[in-house]
């Protein structure tokens, strides 16, 4: 969940992970509107409008939002009327401090499912671990985030042929779901080690709903860990000491104060990467790479062409 909200409205939405675009076709409103909203550069002062946002938020995921609210704006009455009053109130008003801490405590106190806790060891407890969290992604009905970070070596994937192929088609499936991938690539790997991710990902990339980062290198100085996470819902977190993937640590777990410290972990990692590939479809990939062999720049490339989608990954200089 992202702490850096302008507004309530905007808090509201990175809790509950609703878009712009499902608001906007709600209200029935243009969704440059909401984002005025969402940005505070436009006020919310009408009642009737607010009291179809708590109807929205309501209805969008009604168990977990109205207790964590309820818990938020002090409202102990179970009367459904008494908090769709009480939430069109408190949304109308400005984002305080207490707002933002209110949700992270209310997240941590909130009853909502029972507290799940699984461990496992070694590679194929990595790879039970990973299946456990793609079935449980598949089985969502609303469209979420799926964030993935790793230095660890990737022994626990590549040595077993037949999971790496059910990977790469989980996440298409994730993908074609509507689901959103967002993978943060550390540059401590060797460049032949990382360009071999890479080209494994190409059928991921060219779908087109995937982030791919890469952490600056002052940021790179982490242990050596997996992190993977569905946001709001579900953590794998995994460790190798002594870099021996016999002893190879896996948690799975959906405790709230831990999801809510990875949240915050990777909108740190984010804030401290750039965008490592773009996938730039027909036309304007044509032009970019004229441009590129017309300047005569020196670089390595290797480049792909498939129905009309155009990837070239760009190797710099100063990698070797």
């Amino acid at each position: 969940m992202k702490t850096n909200s302008r507004t309530r409205l905007e808090l509201i939405m990175n809790v509950t992970g609703a878009s712009g675009k499902e608001i906007a076709s709600f209200l029935h409103v243009d969704m440059s509107l909401v984002s005025r909203w969402k940005s505070g550069k436009r006020t919310l002062t009408n009642m009737d409008t607010l009291l179809q946002l708590a109807d929205f938020f309501t209805a969008y995921d009604e168990e977990q939002f109205t207790s964590t609210i309820r818990l938020l704006i002090g409202l102990e009455s179970s009367d459904f009327e008494s908090f769709r009053l009480a939430f069109s109130s408190w949304l109308g008003k400005p984002l305080t401090p207490e707002d933002t801490s209110g949700i992270i405590r209310a997240n941590i106190e909130s009853p909502s499912s029972e507290t799940i806790y699984r461990t496992y060891m070694g590679n194929d407890g990595r790879r039970q671990a990973a299946l456990y969290l793609f079935d449980k992604i598949m089985g969502m009905k609303k469209p979420i985030r799926f964030y993935l970070y790793s230095n660890e070596d990737m022994s626990w994937m590549t040595q077993d042929p037949q999971f790496l192929t059910t990977w790469t088609q989980s996440l298409i499936k994730i993908l074609k779901q509507g689901h959103e991938i967002i993978i943060i690539h550390t540059m401590t790997r060797s460049f032949k080690e990382l360009m071999q991710a890479v080209l494994n990902w190409v059928p991921i990339y060219l779908a087109g709903k995937i982030q791919a980062w890469q952490l600056k290198s002052d940021h790179q100085r982490l242990p050596w860990q997996t992190i993977f996470y569905i946001e709001n819902i579900m953590v794998c977190s995994g460790y190798m000491p002594n870099n021996n993937w016999n002893n190879r640590f896996t948690v799975l777990t959906n405790d709230r104060l831990t999801i809510t410290t990875i949240s915050q972990t990777y909108q740190d990692m984010i804030d401290n990467s750039i965008p490592l590939i773009s996938a730039i479809k027909g036309n304007q990939a044509l032009s970019m790479w004229d441009q590129f062999t017309s300047v005569g720049q020196n670089v390595e490339s290797s480049d792909f062409k498939s129905n009309e989608i155009f990837f070239t990954f760009f190797k710099p200089d100063h990698l070797i």
